[in-house]
């Protein structure tokens, strides 16, 4: 009978670990995936009260912190319908471990909170 040395053993343990900590991406994946989902469709529906839960208020509007009294202002200069569509047909793509960005005219950001993720405001797309 062949004996596995301690060395071999501790390789198991290793790599067992290296592949369980392989899926804890595509968990934060997924839920950004189902955000994302919820995120478009309400865009797509123009329900502008769906989007706004999706939001992390206060947000950088003009220089300045805005809360969500200012929604309306917010939605129509940053979702119109070019934005709305083109947010519909782009990929977001991962911009660090808690962020996703979509480029447009402007850049999208999201942002995994407390609350699981939310829209977190736009940046120049120069």
């Amino acid at each position: 009978m062949r004996s596995v040395s301690g060395f071999a053993k501790v390789s198991a343990v290793v790599i067992g670990m290296a592949v369980g900590m392989a899926s804890l991406p595509a968990a934060a994946d997924e839920a950004f995936d189902a955000f994302w989902t919820k995120f478009v469709t309400a865009l797509n529906n123009d329900d502008v009260d769906t989007v706004k839960s999706l939001m992390k208020f206060p947000v950088k509007y003009q220089g300045e912190e805005v809360g969500g009294d200012s929604f309306p202002t917010l939605y129509d200069n940053w979702f119109n319908f070019d934005a709305r569509e083109c947010l519909a047909t782009t990929t977001p793509v991962e911009d660090g471990v808690d962020y996703y960005v979509a480029y447009c005219d402007l850049i999208y950001v999201f942002a995994n909170t407390e609350k699981g993720w939310r829209f977190d405001g736009v940046d120049a797309n120069d």
